[in-house]
């Protein structure tokens, strides 16, 4: 799941669902309430997005949005608020809260489209560098980088099979040796999302089978790079979001 979609109304939670998906960044996970989406952030790797209603029962739009700026392994996921047009003090909490931004409902789907789109490319440089920056930094022509992608594909497929093999759990040392190798190979290549995970996944407990959810995730941040990369754009979200 790459962008967090959270409202309990049925109706609005489907219509925002489908503007996220026009926006081509991967899958969607549906929420109808902040207290579900908290629970799922905190067994879950994080979203590339999360999109949040303001008016929901148990726990408010506001509240989530507080709940997610406090932990310091969320607190980077843009965040955009979900609120009606006569809201605008809301929206001046939210955004001194830390929200990137905001689309209003009931929508009209060109404008919140193009609302997200902005919002989208402007928080883009939290989930990753673009390939021409990294480029850059490396001092390496685009083929040369495509081959430093792959390598760290290779390394993310070891990592994965090594867990499919393995009857019983990794020691700490191999794990955490793993785990650190591919933090490096994620900052090197500019994979700011990635290593996000991978920093969260180091302090977690979890059981080894819910590792190869959180190195997927790395796997679909290295791909959406690379995707950059093939479309000879600086940036995937210009090419998609235009």
């Amino acid at each position: 799941m790459n962008v967090m979609v959270i409202d309990d109304d049925p109706v609005s939670r489907m219509a925002l669902a489908d503007l996220v998906v026009q926006l081509e960044i991967g899958s969607t996970g549906p929420f109808e309430s902040g207290l579900a989406a908290w629970k799922h952030l905190e067994s879950n790797p994080p979203p590339l997005l999360i999109c949040c209603d303001v008016r929901m029962p148990g726990m408010s739009g506001i509240e989530f949005l507080r709940f997610v700026k406090e932990r310091k392994e969320l607190a980077r996921i843009p965040f955009v608020l979900v609120t009606s047009a006569s809201e605008r003090e809301i929206v001046q909490e939210a955004i001194q809260l830390g929200a990137c931004g905001y689309i209003v409902k009931p929508f009209v789907a060109f404008e919140a489209r193009t609302r997200l789109q902005g919002i989208l490319r402007s928080a883009w440089g939290e989930i990753a560098e673009d390939p021409s920056s990294t480029l850059r930094r490396l001092g390496i022509p685009p083929q040369k980088l495509n081959a430093y992608y792959s390598a760290f594909k290779r390394q993310l497929d070891d990592a994965l099979g090594l867990l499919a093999e393995q009857p019983g759990p990794l020691s700490e040392y191999i794990l955490m040796g793993r785990l650190d190798a591919m933090q490096t190979g994620c900052l090197t290549l500019g994979l700011w999302h990635g290593a996000r995970i991978l920093d969260w996944l180091k302090t977690l407990t979890r059981p080894q089978s819910a590792l190869k959810d959180y190195l997927t995730a790395v796997g679909e941040s290295l791909e959406m790079q690379r995707q950059a990369v093939r479309d000879g754009s600086w940036r995937h979200q210009e090419s998609k979001l235009h």
